[in-house]
């Protein structure tokens, strides 16, 4: 069980590192397909107007909340709670134009998403005039529609609620905003980009268009995702070589970040940096059953259950060759789901509720909607339960992007940005336009 708990965590810091290794952003114009001249957003400090490349602000971000149901099915329940979101309102919004949702996902939610100039989609909608809202997903952030995050609360957390949640959503803002038939385009990225995707398929009269980036349409209890690895090894196998690991392991200039992230982590235990990293899996135990708000595990918390009751996703190592291979079996997941939640969390139930799951939105097999934007990256292992061929998503657009991981066409440009991700990138938002204007 420590192997186990010790994969699990280097998995996470290393996901960790190759984040903050790729933060430093550029200044694109998504529209340009061919590679520019890039150079680093200028700082408003100094002169701004004089820049070569000044922006003007963007519009101030607000911060606002609506009473939406606590369960959207059962209208014998009249319990209601407020779910917060943000917005960036254009001052040219007509009341037919476009507006953008960017949908919330597992956890709170996060204003760069609406003031990161790069960011491709709020370049278009300072193109077409469009405002752009960001709705937190109910349970994460400051949106708790219960008084604890007990089981028997749990329940109403679940894809289902969330996706009623969007179009109770556009139904207030279009009353609050005096919009008339305006065109709501929603925006996401692997869960998130779920529900925007399925927001489109169950209530297409609200949501004109939705853009999904490398969203796991399908729920699957097991993902081994073994094809995927051994291709994705044999297409990089010149970079896994003894000598580059070796190389990496002795003299990587980010080795520096790797010993700072670790720092970071025995730190927020409250323990010196010469302290052992707790892997223990009571002690994991101990910190998932936590019910009360407020805690750092609340959001761990709510993530697994929701793998647990709707999805899974278990990333196990079973039928697999190699060094780790067998250590993460399901049979430790599911016990992980029972161990936390309640001996009801059982592999009939589970398998049950992730059936059910693929059955009410169509998973990545019998997708029903149009105009949904589906973009994949080639090195994304997520891409095997998404949908990526043409044949199975009449009248979608699918964005196959050689060379990109998770959900890499959503992101500020970056210099190490390939052509394919640009012209991606370009593409989606011009398809956005043809649909709009």
């Amino acid at each position: 069980m420590l192997l186990q708990a010790f994969l699990i965590l280097c998995y996470s810091l290393l996901y960790r590192w190759k984040v903050e290794a790729n933060e430093q952003t550029v200044n694109f114009d998504w529209r340009s397909t061919v590679a520019p001249r890039f150079h680093l957003e200028e700082s408003h400090s100094k002169n701004p107007e004089k820049t070569a490349y000044y922006r003007p602000p963007p519009p101030s971000i607000g911060r606002s909340s609506l009473k939406q149901k606590l369960d959207h099915f059962n209208s014998n329940d009249e319990r209601k709670w407020r779910q917060f979101y943000m917005h960036r309102k254009s001052q040219q919004q007509r009341p037919d134009g476009t507006v953008f949702l960017v949908v919330g996902g597992e956890d709170k939610a996060d204003r760069a998403w609406l003031t990161n100039q790069g960011i491709p989609y709020v370049q278009l909608a300072d193109q077409v005039n469009a405002s752009i809202f960001l709705l937190e997903h109910r349970f994460y952030g400051r949106s708790r529609p219960t008084k604890d995050t007990s089981v028997r609360n749990l329940k109403y957390l679940n894809a289902k609620q969330a996706v009623e949640d969007i179009d109770r959503f556009v139904q207030e803002m279009n009353q609050r905003e005096k919009l008339s038939n305006p065109k709501w385009i929603t925006f996401g990225g692997s869960y998130s980009g779920n529900l925007a995707a399925w927001a489109r398929v169950k209530h297409p009269r609200s949501v004109e268009a939705a853009v999904a980036s490398s969203s796991p349409l399908q729920a699957k209890l097991n993902f081994k995702g073994k094809n995927f690895m051994q291709k994705f090894l044999k297409d990089h196998r010149d970079s896994l070589t003894l000598d580059v690991v070796c190389d990496n392991l002795i003299s990587s200039p980010t080795l520096q970040t790797m010993r700072k992230l670790i720092g970071m982590v025995i730190a927020s235990q409250g323990k010196s940096h010469h302290s052992r990293i707790d892997v223990g899996y009571d002690n994991f135990l101990k910190s998932m059953r936590e019910e009360h708000w407020n805690t750092r595990n609340t959001r761990p918390r709510l993530w697994l259950y929701q793998n647990c009751h709707e999805f899974g996703h278990f990333r196990t190592s079973e039928n697999v060759n190699g060094l780790f291979a067998g250590t993460l079996p399901l049979s430790f997941f599911l016990a992980r789901c029972k161990d936390v939640f309640g001996d009801h969390f059982s592999v009939e139930e589970m398998e049950s509720r992730i059936a059910e799951t693929n059955q009410y939105f169509g998973g990545n097999q019998h997708f029903q909607a149009t105009n949904v934007i589906l973009s994949n990256g080639s090195d994304d292992p997520w891409t095997l339960l998404g949908l990526y061929n043409s044949t199975s998503a009449t009248g979608n657009y699918i964005i196959y992007i050689e060379g990109t991981s998770h959900a890499a066409d959503l992101y500020p440009p970056r210099y190490s940005d390939s052509n394919a991700l640009r012209t991606a990138q370009s593409k989606i938002m011009q398809v956005i336009e043809d649909i709009v204007l």
